[in-house]
C-alpha cells in the first residue's frame, strides 16, 4: 500500500499538516519563504519554491490546503488588486 499524502500551499508554519503527519500521512508543505528544494523531516517534506512553478508527486493527493495571501483573493486587499493586474 502507498503512503497517503497530503499537500498544503503557502504555507510557512506547517501547522495544519503536523496533524496529518502524526497520523501517518505523507505531508508537502509548499511556500516560496522556506529554503530552496525539499526538505524531508519524518513524514513532512518542507518545499521552498513557488507553487505556480512547483510540480506536486506524480500520486494521488488524498487531501490539498492552500492558503494564498489575503492580498490576492480577499474583498479586504481590494486595494491593491489594481497594482497586481499584468501590465499592458
Amino acid at each position: 500500500m502507498t503512503q497517503r499524502i497530503v499537500v498544503s500551499l503557502f504555507d510557512l508554519t506547517g501547522s495544519m499538516i503536523e496533524p496529518w503527519a502524526a497520523a501517518g500521512f505523507l505531508c508537502y508543505c509548499v511556500d516560496i519563504q522556506h529554503h530552496m528544494g525539499e526538505h524531508r523531516e519524518g513524514n513532512i517534506i518542507r518545499v521552498g519554491a513557488d507553487v505556480r512553478e512547483w510540480l506536486p508527486p506524480y500520486a494521488t493527493i488524498d487531501v490539498l490546503f492552500a492558503f494564498p495571501p489575503c492580498t490576492d483573493v480577499a474583498v479586504s486587499g481590494r486595494r491593491w488588486f489594481n497594482s497586481k493586474l499584468p501590465s499592458r
